[in-house]
């Protein structure tokens, strides 16, 4: 009995010690030039915290080419639950995804967001791509690729002929509609968007492997990005289309069954795609 006692005292201590000293639930820290303020509830202790926003944040700034300026202070707010991260141009939610946080790509919209007038009108496409491109380079395997690639995932949508046009997609009329949609089927709804950031995913990375991420930037959250593509790469939308997909069809890219039923989601996504209003695929 005696030593059941001095080991429960030993562990309540212990737990004592860790919220004391390590699991803070306010606290702040400065990473160049942006103050963080972390409202954590979460398990994270403060040192782990720290270093995943701050390896996140060095990870985003030194990918990009372009001068970002972003807001400060900047709230950061850790939930253990599953629900859907979001972010404002000063404000970040995390919440977990298979025991994952989404720090990379969350925090790259909010450091990446641009001025608070000009974001309004700029669609989702480059947004989610390249938050979700830095996410799969630099962060934990989330929602919506997991451990696969965009361009694996891509590949699997376009053996089975499914995709949204890059005119569409990039389009600013239909883009709320694919990545935040309100359809009669929630299933239906979720797939869509999910095809939504895997295509805008795939699409963004290829531009920034073919293209190099200086000229991706040039229209990175731009208004017209239809128009700013042909302006910079000189081509329309249906030409990059055909040589983005052409080149995901490689089959460096391809998964065998084993390796898609290993995808969280993909075979549900699959089967509901039938659910999906055709005025929203190719």
């Amino acid at each position: 009995m005696a030593i059941l006692t001095g080991i429960v005292v030993v562990l309540v201590a212990g737990w004592m010690v860790y919220q004391h000293y390590f699991k803070d639930d306010r606290f702040s820290f400065e990473v160049e030039s942006v103050k963080f303020n972390i409202e954590n509830h979460s398990t994270l202790s403060r040192a782990a915290i720290e270093e995943d926003v701050t390896t996140a944040y060095n990870e985003i700034m030194g990918a990009v080419e372009g001068d970002y300026h972003p807001v400060s202070p900047m709230t950061i707010e850790l939930y253990n639950k599953l629900d859907v991260s979001v972010t404002s141009r000063d404000r970040v939610v995390l919440y977990k995804d298979k025991g994952h946080f989404l720090t990379v790509h969350e925090l790259s919209h909010a450091l990446l967001w641009g001025a608070e007038e000009e974001s309004s009108d700029r669609g989702y496409c480059t947004q989610e791509g390249l938050a979700i491109h830095l996410q799969t380079e630099y962060g934990d395997p989330v929602y919506p690729n997991y451990e696969a690639s965009p361009h694996e995932l891509m590949n699997v949508l376009n053996d089975e002929g499914i995709a949204i046009p890059i005119t569409k997609l990039c389009g600013t009329s239909m883009s709320r509609m694919l990545f935040q949609p309100s359809l009669e089927s929630d299933d239906a709804s979720r797939s869509l968007q999910w095809i939504s950031y895997i295509e805008s995913a795939s699409f963004v990375s290829y531009l920034i492997e073919e293209y190099g991420m200086d000229n991706f930037e040039k229209v990175f959250n731009q208004k017209n990005v239809l128009q700013r593509m042909k302006e910079v790469f000189g081509k329309g939308a249906e030409e990059l289309e055909s040589e983005w997909l052409g080149y995901v069809a490689k089959k460096e890219f391809e998964l065998n069954k084993k390796e898609q039923e290993q995808v969280p989601g993909l075979k549900k996504r699959m089967n509901d795609v039938g659910e999906i209003d055709e005025r929203y695929l190719r």
